[in-house]
């Protein structure tokens, strides 16, 4: 927020929630914004608030005006990573790196619905103790249960992760590897 303010003012600012609305209309909506001259400022501000959120079409209706901005426009994507967004997007974009959190037992739970680069975040920042605890207390709940044994097999390969990390494999792969070969729970 502080770089958009610091080139535009309030009326010149605008801000897009994904949350509330992700699709191409809300995007068309900003451009059309973009295509006026600024009210009170140098630039006209756009910030687009968990862009990984939009479509797959609003994000391509972005793609011209990221690759030929006007002068008087500045556009703001805030995003978990730049594979979180289509790659022609991150290209397209100067990448300022704000610092990762850790993930939650919520950022767990959600993850059988994550894309494939929330999935690659997670797995940079994934704490193989945690991840093994969250499990353990999945096949507690899992007992009785069609997926006990796919979590359990599961867990048998959390054991043979730490023993590469232990013999100096690639963490990253290794990491990787586990987050897209999760059992699918309920």
């Amino acid at each position: 927020m502080e770089i958009a303010t610091s080139l535009s003012s309030k009326f010149d600012t605008l801000t897009l929630e994904t949350e509330v609305d992700a699709g191409i209309e809300a995007v068309r909506k900003i451009l059309e914004n973009l295509s006026r001259k600024p009210f009170n400022s140098s630039f006209t501000s756009v910030i687009v608030l968990e862009a990984q959120n939009l479509t797959i079409e609003a994000q391509s209706a972005l793609l011209k005006t990221l690759e030929e901005p006007a002068a008087s426009n500045q556009i703001i994507l805030t995003c978990p990573s730049p594979y979180s967004v289509l790659p022609t997007i991150s290209s397209r974009c100067q990448q300022i790196d704000l610092g990762t959190t850790k993930p939650t037992e919520k950022n767990y739970e959600n993850l059988n619905k994550a894309t494939l680069g929330e999935r690659i975040i997670l797995a940079e920042t994934l704490d193989l103790e945690s991840w093994e605890a969250f499990w353990r207390k999945k096949l507690h709940e899992a007992i009785g249960k069609k997926e006990l044994a796919e979590i359990a097999t599961y867990l048998h390969q959390i054991k043979k992760a730490k023993e590469f990390l232990g013999k100096r494999a690639n963490q990253k792969l290794v990491k990787i590897n586990l987050i897209f070969d999760i059992p699918k729970i309920g």
